[in-house]
């Protein structure tokens, strides 16, 4: 284990704030308890209007290893680049504000690393505000109960895909996210952390997978999965303009060519992702610019959908049946201890309560 070979490694821990200031203290407490003494917590927040500010001046006067930044320019895409942008880590985690991490999180965490792993992945428990016992739960979970990977695996792209994306439950080398140039797409308010994933992706030579649950994730009124789930995608097509994020980043590196038949799965993906939160009205416009996007793109099409796409069929297209477990994963839904969740990109959104 790491933590016994060498010294604990510098961690970086990266909060977007906004408008949390009911859980804001009860997030950055958890971080402070955790018996981990090598970190620094980043806080950014991004023009929040309640109390948030001034908890967080509060915090950081107390304690020097909490920095405080302000985004200048709104959304959660670019409150996390300006948090990476000052990142001083050797790892670097995410914590969302409404949050918060199990005792000795940090310290389990980080035992398991070691110099070939480049990811690592842990379990999480699922909490409703009204609650105070958690529900368990993990991202790595089959319907059989099993987990599907467990300990060091090679990262390819057969893992990666039964991988939630979500940024919460991993710690991420540094190195490779700036030497890479790895950020998110600005602008984006839902769904950055899919192109974040899959850019650090092909970068990731193995990952280690924790059965433990160490992090708390919380669901309430207005947290950004509850309110995906009563409204549909913004006006702007944000999830396509993430698979384009995608493809240009995979251009840039020169790595289109040898991950073709991936890049055309991701960004089949991010498109059904489209069509399951829009409007019927709106579904011709989306259909038509992932079309040019696909054609543009080059994608020979390796499936029927993607077939139906290219040729501009959207009724096939939406009737084709894709290969593969993802797409439950991304959208679909499942029973979990009596109760009805609507799973997205690995997330479980409560339908109805026990």
């Amino acid at each position: 284990m790491y933590m016994k070979a060498q010294k604990a490694p510098f961690l970086s821990l990266i909060i977007p704030v906004y408008n949390t200031e009911r859980f804001l203290p009860r997030c950055l407490d958890s971080i402070l308890r955790q018996n981990y003494p090598n970190m620094e917590i980043i806080c950014v927040d991004d023009a929040s209007a309640d109390r948030c500010g001034e908890i967080l001046h509060q915090y950081a006067k107390q304690y020097p290893f909490i920095r405080v930044f302000q985004s200048k320019q709104k959304g959660v895409a670019n409150a996390r680049n300006t948090g990476l942008k000052h990142a001083r880590g050797e790892w670097i985690g995410f914590v969302d504000s409404d949050d918060f991490l199990l005792p000795n999180a940090l310290e389990t965490a980080v035992s398991y690393l070691s110099d070939d792993i480049d990811l690592l992945i842990w379990g999480y428990q699922l909490y409703f505000e009204s609650q105070k016992a958690g529900l368990p739960e993990r991202t790595n979970i089959r319907r059989d109960g099993r987990l599907y990977f467990k300990g060091k695996k090679n990262f390819s792209f057969r893992v990666a895909r039964h991988t939630s994306v979500v940024l919460w439950n991993k710690l991420f080398r540094a190195e490779i996210i700036r030497r890479r140039g790895i950020s998110f797409p600005q602008d984006t308010s839902f769904g950055e952390d899919n192109a974040f994933f899959w850019k650090y992706f092909l970068y990731c030579r193995k990952a280690y997978f924790l059965p433990q649950s160490l992090y708390a994730y919380v669901q309430h009124p207005a947290s950004v999965m509850n309110r995906l789930g009563k409204c549909s995608l913004p006006e702007r097509d944000t999830h396509m303009y993430i698979a384009e994020d995608i493809y240009r980043f995979y251009q840039r590196h020169h790595a289109v060519a040898a991950h073709i038949k991936e890049l055309e799965k991701i960004c089949l993906w991010t498109l059904y992702f489209i069509f399951a939160n829009i409007p019927q009205e709106k579904r011709p416009e989306a259909f038509e610019r992932g079309k040019r996007f696909f054609q543009k793109a080059g994608f020979q099409g390796h499936s029927a959908a993607v077939r139906a796409l290219l040729y501009g069929n959207m009724e096939q297209f939406l009737s084709a049946q894709q290969k593969g477990s993802l797409l439950e994963k991304i959208c679909s839904v499942r029973n979990i201890n009596g109760c009805k969740f609507l799973t997205l990109f690995g997330i479980n959104i409560p339908l109805c309560k026990k």
